[in-house]
């Protein structure tokens, strides 16, 4: 009795294990248009999560034509009848459609929960800023899209 119950133990407890290493990484489907104002605003920092999340599948959509996406980045447009930009679809068991700016740069937010160490914060002559911080101050100002590394525009002191 007690050898089953410590086999059944094993084998829950193996099998539970496997649950967790299975576990994989999204897919990230970014949507945008060269022409949009607020694409280019949010687009550098969709590269700069590209750059650090060497493992999944981070792809880049132009919606201007599709050209340049593949075919499972139009199905999945299709799929969730895709309307507005810039949009990121996060896919994985479910799918996580963020639409408009600020629901876009979430998606480092969505990147850390996977465990990815990525930027969702900045630190500028000792200050912090959130993405959405630079975001907001560089559409204000009508500036260029944040760098991420910016120590003028709103940041000077």
């Amino acid at each position: 009795m007690k050898k089953s119950i410590l086999m059944a133990i094993i084998i829950l407890s193996v099998s539970m294990l496997g649950c967790i290493s299975a576990t994989h990484s999204p897919s990230i489907y970014f949507y945008y248009s060269t022409n949009c104002p607020w694409c280019k605003l949010v687009k550098p920092y969709m590269e700069l999560l590209k750059s650090k999340v060497n493992d999944i599948k981070f792809e880049f959509c132009n919606v201007k034509d599709f050209k340049n996406c593949s075919s499972d980045a139009r199905e999945l447009a299709e799929k969730v009848k895709l309307r507005y930009i810039p949009t990121v679809i996060v896919k994985d068991s479910n799918l996580t459609i963020l639409t408009g700016a600020y629901e876009v740069l979430k998606v480092g937010k969505i990147l850390r929960s996977y465990g990815y160490d990525v930027p969702v914060n900045f630190t500028i002559n000792g200050l912090n800023y959130s993405v959405e911080d630079c975001v907001r101050c560089h559409a204000n100002m009508s500036l260029a899209p944040p760098t991420y590394n910016c120590s003028y525009c709103c940041h000077k002191t």
